[in-house]
């Protein structure tokens, strides 16, 4: 065989070598290149199945579908961002964080995710680190209702309230929401800004807002609690009247309506209170009163069953005991039934030993009630001692000298002749 022959020869066998060689390679990739197309249609059917199962509510079966993709794929941005939407939505935050990070670190709509996992944050109570995501949220979209409101829940989970309450105004001054007004406005009463409460409702309230009840009972409170009582009467009365039966409501109106002491009106009022709550002591005060003052319903034995029902449910607390023990003292005295009265203020006295109100109320019984001038006197002269020895009293103690001086004369005179 000549040299050219050979050199021929090697060239078509080199051809024919390297010709075997890559179509083995296509072949090798063609059959990945195949597989791995199979394993991307599969992963996709399954995502679809997975939707298919979270519409019909069957989310651990769509989650264990999910996680079994991401597993075998975890660079499958599709599995990760479904797998997420339904560890958010079943409240399974800490591994939603897990996927959280996972997004925002491929830079997967980092500032979404960012705000999901604040959200997640706060579920599980790591407040302060939620806080500082959505502050620098704020920080760059300072327009954000949203945010503002959340960073305002945050303050006020960590205690912080002032700081709550910068932020919901915040909110109120990018767009008025009475979900927020809720909020700021029971906060407000609750660190006892009242002036403050009642400011931010007028600044914020729209019509709009006229037919949520929580937000109405809440600004009737802030006119009660601000001494705007004929207000927050028609503001409860107006509610009451379209159907608002509440506690709240009747608590209140029923109040406002005893301190003006329109009693007839007042009656059914807490009445309607006392058929959803037996327990407060206050209701079954103001009802017994209200029995024993109404001049065109006066039921005694009623009023005095409701007093002392007040009485039973309250809390040892003298002085606020003796509230109610007064307004006994009255009906027996009323009625000159001057021992009963005697021994309500022997009781009052109990509660509060250093009551000055109690002695003057005794040093009266004996000089008018029972006639004893003698002991009238004694208790008159006592009482004088001690309001001319303290001058912190209140603004009626010189009222109060004044009468003492002028009896004890009337009395010493009378004993004298």
């Amino acid at each position: 065989m000549t040299f050219k022959k050979a050199s021929h020869l090697l060239i078509i066998v080199s051809f024919v070598m390297f010709y075997s060689n890559a179509m083995a390679t296509y072949t090798l990739y063609s059959k990945q290149s195949d597989e791995q197309l199979m394993s991307i249609n599969r992963d996709s059917l399954l995502i679809i199945e997975s939707r298919t199962l979270s519409r019909a509510y069957q989310f651990d079966g769509a989650i264990d579908i999910l996680e079994q993709v991401v597993k075998r794929d975890s660079f499958n941005r599709d599995a990760f961002t479904e797998l997420e939407r339904l560890y958010f939505k079943t409240s399974q935050h800490c591994a939603a964080i897990h996927l959280h990070n996972y997004l925002i670190l491929n830079k997967v709509d980092s500032a979404y995710y960012a705000i999901r996992k604040a959200l997640s944050l706060r579920k599980i109570g790591q407040y302060q680190k939620s806080l500082d995501i959505f502050m620098g949220a704020f920080a760059t979209d300072s327009s954000n209702s949203f945010i503002s409101t959340q960073i305002g829940d945050l303050y006020k989970a960590l205690e912080i309230p002032e700081r709550a309450l910068v932020y919901y105004n915040k909110t109120c001054q990018i767009k008025p929401s009475s979900t927020v007004m809720i909020k700021a406005l029971d906060l407000y009463l609750k660190i006892n800004q009242k002036d403050e409460a009642l400011r931010f409702f007028n600044r914020y309230y729209k019509t709009e807002f006229a037919s949520n009840q929580i937000l109405l009972r809440l600004y009737g409170k802030t006119l009660y609690v601000n001494g705007k009582i004929e207000l927050a009467r028609k503001t409860f009365s107006r509610l009451y009247a379209a159907g608002d039966s509440s506690l709240v409501t009747c608590k209140f109106l029923g109040t406002c309506l005893w301190k003006q002491e329109d009693y007839g009106n007042a009656i059914p009022v807490l009445e309607n209170f006392i058929q959803l709550d037996t327990t407060d002591y206050q209701v079954y005060y103001m009802l017994g009163t209200c029995h024993l003052k109404y001049k065109f319903g006066y039921k005694p034995t009623l009023g005095v069953d409701f007093l002392e029902k007040a009485i039973a449910l309250m809390q040892p607390d003298g002085k606020t005991l003796n509230r109610i023990y007064n307004e006994l003292a009255l009906h027996y005295q009323y009625h000159q039934n001057y021992e009963k009265e005697l021994e309500i203020y022997l009781i009052m006295k109990e509660n509060e030993p250093d009551s000055r109100h109690v002695d003057y109320k005794m040093a009266t019984l004996y000089d008018y009630g029972f006639n004893d001038k003698k002991e009238a006197l004694q208790r008159y002269q006592n009482l004088l001692t001690l309001y001319k020895a303290d001058s912190t009293s209140k603004t009626d103690r010189w009222a109060i000298i004044k009468f003492l001086e002028s009896r004890i004369q009337e009395l010493t005179e009378d004993n004298f002749w």
